[in-house]
């Protein structure tokens, strides 16, 4: 058998989406007709792109790490084996350290962390390399810096404290800025410390300004208190349940006066006295449905004291 191809007729089909076509024909001995048949193949590149040309990570503190998020998309018709590697020690790409799949068409979504060990200016580029080791970078750059006010205590710890009753503790925030340093303004830091809601916690001062090596002590006090939302929402739920008690205890009553009626009708079948069924009389449809005692739950001063009490035993348990 000869096999030939028909030069000049095969190549890229542009209107066939990057579609290669490659005519061949196949020369059989002692058979005068030719086998005709094409091999087609889809041609694609292996082009990955970033969602940015640059990540820019700011001012980094060197005791806290910075995230930024970016993603990658894959242009290739075919899957893509990835990771970034050879990146600087006090970088790293999350999740699975940078490695993982591309799938065809596939964005997906990473975060560059930086841990910044060194003060200054850094600029750096993160390289992601393919199986086919082919290498795309993405310029980053960051500086690293010391944070002029600081803390004291990372954790204050509060004693078991009851119902009513108050703890304190204290810490201290400091401005380390030099106090030779000649742009005074500039060196000032101001402070914010925000309570989250629903913490029965008040801080004292909450803000303020320190100027180069000034020292400021901040007083907590917690003392937890019973909530109206709390007490509001147990009083619902135990008048529901009385409801619902009461619901069950009619819906049982109803039953066994209903079963007494049978009972006698069981015995007069069994004196030979034959049941007449009654006919089942339709409800009209101008009858008003019966109102659901759920849809009225109203709460009384009574139900407010009685969660309260019950609240307080269960907090101090």
């Amino acid at each position: 058998a000869v096999v030939s191809t028909q030069s000049g007729h095969y190549g890229r089909d542009m209107s066939d989406d990057q579609l290669l076509k490659i005519p061949i024909r196949i020369k059989v001995a002692d058979q005068t007709r030719s086998v005709p048949f094409t091999v087609s193949a889809h041609v694609t590149g292996t082009d990955i792109s970033f969602s940015a040309k640059e990540l820019d990570f700011g001012c980094c503190s060197i005791y806290e790490s910075v995230r930024v998020p970016f993603s990658m998309t894959n242009h290739c018709l075919l899957p893509q084996l990835f990771g970034f590697v050879s990146l600087p020690d006090f970088v790293t790409i999350q999740p699975n350290d940078g490695f993982g799949t591309l799938l065809p068409g596939e964005t997906l979504n990473l975060e560059a962390v930086v841990h910044a060990k060194v003060l200054g200016d850094h600029n750096f580029n993160i390289t992601c390399t393919t199986e086919i080791d082919r290498h795309f970078s993405l310029r980053c750059r960051a500086t690293g810096v010391i944070p002029h006010l600081e803390v004291s205590h990372p954790l204050i710890r509060f004693a078991p404290t009851a119902l009513g009753d108050v703890r304190q503790g204290s810490f201290y925030i400091s401005n380390n800025a030099a106090k030779s340093d000649s742009k005074v303004d500039s060196s000032k830091k101001s402070f914010h410390i925000v309570v989250p809601d629903n913490i029965d916690l008040t801080v004292s001062p909450s803000v303020g300004t320190l100027g180069p090596g000034q020292r400021l002590r901040v007083q907590l006090t917690f003392g937890p208190t019973l909530k109206k939302q709390d007490i509001d929402n147990e009083a619902f739920n135990a008048s529901k349940n009385k409801i619902l008690e009461d619901i069950e205890r009619k819906k049982k009553e109803e039953e066994d006066a209903a079963a007494q009626p049978d009972s006698v009708a069981t015995s007069k079948k069994a004196k030979g006295k034959k049941a007449v069924s009654k006919p089942i009389t339709p409800k009209s449809p101008q009858d008003a449905p019966t109102p659901n005692p759920l849809d009225n739950i109203t709460i009384t001063e009574e139900n407010r004291i009685a969660a309260m009490v019950k609240l307080k035993t269960n907090f101090q348990q």
